[in-house]
């Protein structure tokens, strides 16, 4: 599914997809990029790369999962 909203003014997609009231079927897999990190908040099957932290850098599998995950994506 493809879907595009526009808005004055720079907000950020997550925002906009928040302030939009839009809504995925429960089994839908939503797969977004690092700026997304959020969106499994309000959607349980959603995939994004992991975050470090300054407690907590990433791991060597880690960051092989995040080079994969968007090199898929």
């Amino acid at each position: 599914m493809l879907g595009t909203a526009t808005n004055a003014g720079a907000v950020h997609d997550l925002k906009l997809l928040c302030q939009l009231g839009v809504r995925f079927p429960h089994d839908t897999v939503l797969i977004g990029d690092a700026g997304d990190q959020g969106l499994w908040r309000s959607h349980g099957h959603a995939i994004t790369t992991h975050q470090a932290t300054l407690a907590s850098p990433l791991s060597a599998d880690q960051r092989q999962e995040n080079r994969v995950f968007t090199q898929t994506r």
